[in-house]
């Protein structure tokens, strides 16, 4: 599976967002986890709360949280990889759409020109409903992604698009 400059910029994004366990100095409403589940999270890590503050919220843990997890049994790596594949439509943003429908229409129409692939690509009957309020632009600028990916090919004299595996 490819990921895209625009779906990795959003994954660094969420995982710049995520809870960092020893934030205890913002107390209990932290990322949903409690003062007491941090606690116990740490103990499991087989490490010590260490705090200042006499009620003990403000504090962290004396072990990575990360260690916790040696009694538990091995990762399934099947199961990821199914829940990955079943959720993978809903992980797409629109720009994976809209490479796709162009990859499928001059994959259909060889050297096909710029005005024909724009209408092939609204017309694409798996996309079709959902590129109704995307720009001409934003099509371009997913086609612009994937010539510098090297899936699509463009041959600016002749005003031709190619598959660009299938021209080499």
């Amino acid at each position: 599976m490819k990921i895209t400059k625009r779906q990795l910029k959003r994954i660094v994004k969420e995982a710049m967002q995520l809870e960092m366990f020893d934030t205890g100095s913002a107390g209990d409403a932290v990322g949903g986890t409690s003062l007491a589940q941090k606690k116990e999270q740490c103990e499991l890590a087989g490490g010590k709360w260490v705090s200042d503050d006499p009620s003990g919220k403000h504090g962290h843990c004396s072990k990575p949280v990360k260690e916790a997890t040696a009694g538990l049994p091995p990762w399934d790596a099947a199961a990821d990889e199914w829940y990955e594949d079943r959720h993978a439509e809903d992980q797409n943003d629109m720009g994976y759409y809209i490479a796709v429908a162009l990859e499928n229409a001059v994959k259909k129409r060889p050297s096909i020109d710029s005005s024909s692939l724009l209408k092939l690509v609204r017309q694409d009957p798996g996309f079709h409903s959902m590129f109704q309020g995307v720009s001409d632009e934003e099509i371009w600028d997913v086609a612009d992604e994937t010539i510098e990916e090297g899936t699509l090919f463009f041959d600016v004299e002749e005003d031709a698009w190619y598959y660009a595996p299938d021209f080499r």
